[in-house]
Formats: C-alpha cells, sequence, structure tokens
C-alpha cells in the first residue's frame, strides 16, 4: 500500500510539476506567437512549418527507442548507458550529413527555393537533441519531473521569446524563427546535460544494442507513422496548396495543439514513466488509465468548447486579423481537440508494457487516414484538410480506444460514464461563452475586451458551480486532483512563510 501510495505521490507530483511548467510555457508560446505574428508574414511561419516537417521528424529518429528502451527496460546496466550514448551521437552526426545532401531535392519537392538554406541551419539540431537524449531519458526513469519541469520553459523563453522576437523586430523575417529554434535547441542541451551528465565513455556493446533496439524496433516503426500521420497534412499543403495556405493551416493546427503540448508532454514524460515501473500490476495500471481518461474529458472538452465558440476572437487577439481565414479550420481541428489527446492514453499504454507491434498497427491505419483525407480535403483548400485530418484523429482515438477494452484495461461501460460525465461541463463552458459574447458584443466591438468579459465569466461560472455541485461537474477524479492541488499549495505556502 505504502508503495502504491508513493508511485501515486510521484505521479500526481509529477502531473504537477510538468503541467505547471508545460502550462505556463504555453502561455508565453500565445505570447511570443502574437508578437511575432504580427512581424512576419503567412508565408514566413510557411517556410518554417515546411522545413519542421523534415526537423521534426529527426524527433522520432534520435528517440528510435534507444531512449524509452532506457525508460522501460528493468534491467539498465552502465553498458546500455554507455552503448545508447554512442549510438545517439553517431546518430545524430549521420542525420546532419544525410539532410545536407537530401535538402536541396526536399526544397524542390515543395517547389520553395529558400528552403534549402533553411534546413541547411536547422540540421544542426540534430546532433544537439541526440547528445541530450540520453540524460532526458535517465531523468524519467529517476522520476525526476521536478529537474525536468522547467527546461522547456528557460530554453523556449531564451530562443522565441529573447531572440526570436529581437531578430524579428531587426527584420530578419524567416531567419528569425530559423534562429530561434537553434538557440533553443543548444539552451536545452546545455541545461540537460548539466543537471544529468552522460557517461563519459563511448562504446558499443553489440549484445546491449540488440537489446535497446528489439524494444526500440516496433517502437520506432509507430514513432514513424505517428510523425508521418501528424505531419503529413502538412506535407499535401505545403506541396498543393502553397507557402500562404501553409501559414495559415499551420497557425490553426497550432493552436488546436496547443493543450496536446501541455498534456501530451505530460502523459507522455510522468504517465509513461510511471506506468512502466508497475507494468505488471494489471489493477493499478487499469486505475491510472481510467483516471487518466476521465480527467482529459473532463478537462479538454469543455476547453474545445470554449475556443470552438471562441475562434474568431482567439485568432484575432492571437494572431491578428490578417490570419482570420484560419477560423475555420481552427473550429473544425478544435472538434478532434479532446480525441487528439485522448489517444494519447492509449499509445502510453502499449509503449509502457512494451506491445509496441500493436501501437505500430494502429498508427499505419492512423497514417494512412490523414493521407487519404488530406489529399481528398486540399480539393476544398485548408478547410477541407482539416475535415480529412479532424475524421482521422476521431478515428484513431476509437481504434486505441477499442485496444484498451480488448485488453480489459478499462470496459466499454467505463468509457461511455467517463464521456457522459464529462459533458455537464462542457455544456456549461460553451453556452456560457456564447451568451456571454454575444452580451458583450452588443456593448463593446474591441476583441480582447469581448474575450476578456467573456472568459471572466465562463471561469466564474464553473467555479461557482464545481463548488456547488462538484460531484456532478468535475466527478471524484477531478475532485481528487483538485484536493491534491490545493493540499500541495497550501504546503508550499506554509513552508515558504514559516
Amino acid at each position: 500500500m505504502k508503495q502504491q501510495e508513493g508511485l501515486t505521490g510521484k505521479t500526481l507530483s509529477g502531473f504537477m510539476w510538468l503541467g505547471g511548467s508545460s502550462g505556463i510555457k504555453a502561455v508565453i508560446q500565445i505570447a511570443v506567437v502574437a508578437v511575432l505574428a504580427r512581424l512576419l508574414n503567412p508565408s514566413d511561419f510557411g517556410l518554417v512549418a515546411a522545413a519542421m516537417v523534415v526537423i521534426l521528424f529527426t524527433e522520432m529518429i534520435y528517440e528510435m527507442g534507444v531512449g524509452p528502451a532506457l525508460i522501460q527496460m528493468k534491467d539498465l546496466q552502465p553498458r546500455h548507458e554507455q552503448t545508447a550514448l554512442t549510438f545517439s551521437v553517431c546518430l545524430g552526426l549521420v542525420l546532419v550529413a544525410l539532410f545536407y545532401y537530401i535538402n536541396p531535392y526536399i526544397a524542390r519537392f515543395y517547389g520553395l527555393a529558400d528552403l534549402t538554406m533553411v534546413l541547411n541551419a536547422l540540421v544542426w539540431i540534430f546532433p544537439l537533441r541526440t547528445f541530450s537524449q540520453i540524460s532526458y531519458s535517465l531523468l524519467q526513469r529517476s522520476l525526476k519531473f521536478k529537474k525536468l519541469a522547467g527546461l522547456d520553459l528557460v530554453s523556449y523563453f531564451i530562443g522565441y521569446g529573447i531572440a526570436g522576437i529581437a531578430l524579428a523586430v531587426g527584420g530578419f523575417g524567416v531567419w528569425a524563427l530559423v534562429w530561434a529554434t537553434v538557440i533553443e535547441a543548444a539552451i536545452y542541451c546545455l541545461l540537460l546535460v548539466s543537471i544529468k551528465p552522460p557517461v563519459r565513455r563511448l562504446s558499443i556493446d553489440l549484445l546491449a544494442l540488440r537489446q535497446l533496439l528489439s524494444y526500440g524496433g516496433s517502437f520506432t516503426l509507430a514513432a514513424l507513422l505517428n510523425f508521418g500521420a501528424r505531419k503529413i497534412d502538412y506535407v499535401i499543403v505545403g506541396r498543393m496548396l502553397g507557402g500562404d495556405s501553409l501559414g495559415l493551416y499551420s497557425r490553426a493546427y497550432a493552436l488546436m495543439n496547443a493543450p496536446n503540448n501541455v498534456a501530451g508532454t505530460v502523459m507522455n514524460k510522468v504517465l509513461f514513466a510511471s506506468l512502466s515501473s508497475i507494468q505488471n500490476d494489471e489493477n493499478r495500471m487499469s486505475t491510472a488509465l481510467d483516471k487518466s481518461y476521465e480527467l482529459v474529458f473532463l478537462t479538454v472538452l469543455p476547453l474545445a468548447g470554449f475556443c470552438f465558440v471562441m475562434a474568431p476572437e482567439i485568432i484575432s487577439v492571437l494572431l491578428g486579423d490578417k490570419w482570420l481565414e484560419a477560423t475555420n479550420p481552427l473550429r473544425i481541428l478544435l472538434l478532434s481537440m479532446v480525441f487528439r489527446i485522448g489517444y494519447k492514453i492509449g499509445d502510453v499504454y502499449l509503449k509502457s508494457t512494451g506491445k509496441t507491434k500493436y501501437l505500430a498497427i494502429t498508427q499505419g491505419i492512423y497514417f494512412s487516414l490523414v493521407t487519404v483525407g488530406s489529399v481528398i480535403g486540399s480539393k476544398y483548400g485548408i478547410t477541407g484538410v482539416a475535415v480529412g485530418t479532424t475524421f482521422a484523429i476521431i478515428t484513431n482515438f476509437l481504434i486505441m480506444t477499442g485496444w484498451l477494452i480488448k485488453e480489459k484495461v478499462f470496459s466499454f461501460h467505463q468509457v461511455c460514464l467517463r464521456t457522459i460525465s464529462s459533458l455537464p461541463i462542457f455544456i456549461l463552458v460553451a453556452l456560457t461563452a456564447y451568451i456571454s459574447s454575444n452580451i458583450a458584443y452588443a456593448m463593446f466591438s474591441n476583441s480582447i475586451v469581448v474575450m476578456g468579459i467573456t472568459s471572466a465569466l465562463v471561469v466564474l461560472c464553473v467555479s461557482v458551480s464545481a463548488y456547488i455541485a462538484p460531484s456532478f461537474f468535475i466527478g471524484k477524479n477531478g475532485g481528487e486532483l483538485y484536493n491534491f492541488a490545493s493540499q500541495s499549495a497550501r504546503l508550499k505556502m506554509k513552508k515558504f512563510f514559516d
């Protein structure tokens, strides 16, 4: 029992630390993008979005099972760490050479002449990421989430908040985004290896490498297919609709995906590490996943409802009026927000239990659906692509949930119950936002004022309703998380003032 409480405490603490840090980072990202969107053009964002499809590809490569295997492996030895580091460093350097060669062909594929120079600068992220990946994985394995919490925040703030904005103000155009990305990666690498220095010996143990890659093989295939599913719509928009359309679509997708950057990061780091440590205890795993499922729907579904109602105001306030063409794609993509985060629960379960072959199959279906949906949808512009992508995300969620039911992690009845329990707060938020925004527009014409009034009234209504009828609006698990957060905050405040 004490062991279970200890793991629960560490997991919840990890959720709080990484969730809080990711939430703060999301706020900073919103502020930074709001500034950059007014200094740069959609074509600049489109060019970098096309390049980042290639760069983010490396995130799948440098995590090709070696990093997650270090977390999941039961009997981890120094030879595994040495082999993983050597393999990762070599991989980073090989990627630089490879992409220097193929970058002109990538630019030709997109029909964007400036893309080659942009990619040649961004490829130096590869060795930075691969070198620091081992330190990152070992910190996750030991559940040191407090140490990981602020790294993303600090590196992003320096890279984009300081360097990126300064370069954009200086008239560097697309290069403001390019160098901001490189600086962010360099700062993150420096901070990570200073907290958890890697082993100092480079060596390859073939048996250790086979053990690492035996887990990583299926994981890599699954990661490759998932990456393709998340980025193939960008490739299709850039190739078939051009850089301006890709800029608009990428911003709409980024706004929809912002909560996923918070919740998804927390689940991938905290839930994966925690479930890996109890992978042989089916009851505890089932309880953890059931609670995660409910909390995702209780938090993300009402947020999606608010954003759907306020989509024009969100774009106007955060990006500016020149981005309003992204309103309809954003609203359609918001329909998939909760499912985009929800299917990660199944991802984490299959990874933490080593069932990566099933994960690869699911991601293959997901990739195929996004590809077909985006190609067909592109005939109707970026709105059509958004429809195809949304359909694919929802279908992937249903397939992943089906796996969990098949594995008897939880029942179909539980899934329905958790989904239905989130409807009251969803309806409350969406209805309050709709009524409040219409009343506010009757008195004010400024989008910022309307957004502020509506947000305040929604928060007020949710707070009062959750206080009056907590079991109805936020459920038992939501109440437990609220109590844990409140208790932790009180203890921190008491310790500070004492």
